[in-house]
């Protein structure tokens, strides 16, 4: 059964008009380069904002210092037009080092990278849910698949994916079985064939294949990657079709989901500074 997520985005979508009530929150997209991966992803949630009453600004900062552009992210938090901001990934390393990510106000960081935001996954006390994984977390809630008990692998150890999502499968009430698997994981696939339900999100295309995955096994794919001009997952999605259970694909799958729980994240952002 293959997973299709176009029904998730059109809830998703009705829950962020209603939320926004007769506010139009903004949201910022702050790029370090005008790369191909960067102005892609920004259209993506440019589209998707233009069915919702969320507004995007893009902003690209290239060829400017790390202190200008520090002091630019301290303007967005001080700007009160401004609901959201999400920033481009990978970071440039420079701007690694100056912890850019955390410059950005918790309230506003709808993108769930913050260390204190990151850190309240622990807790139970979140603002926002972090996109991807909550897109995760919306399929599983869609498709009544069953977690309690059962052997979750996930491929991919990552801040934005691998280790929220996790702690996400761990809380009380999804109560699943969690195994995260990595680049120094051995034996990997004697441990992906123990999965009920098998995440990948290892940024490599078509990576996952049939052997690594026991029969009936739900297979969802979060990664995005180009390859000979095509956009793919970490899984051979038509090779794993054959085995798995049910199956996400890419594109169109964890995807779209993900850029409207981003969306959901500003109108709560809005919701919550207007409250």
């Amino acid at each position: 059964m293959i997973l299709e997520t176009k029904k998730i985005c059109n809830r998703l979508r009705d829950d962020i008009v209603a939320l926004a009530g007769r506010k139009s929150p903004l949201l910022c997209c702050v790029g370090f380069s005008e790369d191909g991966s960067t102005l892609s992803y920004f259209r993506s949630i440019e589209r998707a904002a233009n069915k919702t009453k969320i507004r995007v600004r893009k902003e690209i900062l290239k060829d400017i210092s790390v202190h200008d552009t520090v002091s630019f992210m301290e303007t967005l938090n001080r700007d009160g037009d401004i609901n959201g901001i999400v920033i481009s990934r990978p970071i440039p390393l420079p701007l690694q080092k100056a912890g850019i990510k955390n410059i950005i106000d918790p309230a506003k960081d709808v993108d769930c990278i913050t260390d204190e935001n990151l850190g309240g996954l622990i807790t139970g006390n979140v603002l926002y849910t972090p996109p991807t994984p909550g897109a995760v977390m919306e399929i599983i809630k869609e498709f009544n698949i069953e977690t309690t008990g059962r052997n979750v692998v996930v491929l991919g150890r990552s801040d934005v994916v691998g280790k929220p999502l996790a702690l996400l499968l761990l809380r009380k009430g999804v109560d699943a079985t969690v195994t995260v698997c990595h680049s120094k994981t051995r034996y990997l696939i004697s441990l992906t064939r123990t999965a009920d339900i098998l995440i990948t999100a290892v940024g490599r295309p078509q990576f996952l294949k049939c052997n690594m995955v026991k029969p009936g096994t739900i297979v969802i794919d979060v990664g995005i990657n180009v390859k000979d001009g095509r956009v793919v997952g970490d899984v051979d999605f038509e090779d794993v079709k054959r085995v798995a259970g049910m199956i996400t694909p890419t594109p169109g799958g964890v995807g779209p989901v993900t850029t409207h729980i981003l969306l959901l994240n500003v109108a709560k952002a809005a919701k919550r500074k207007a409250d």
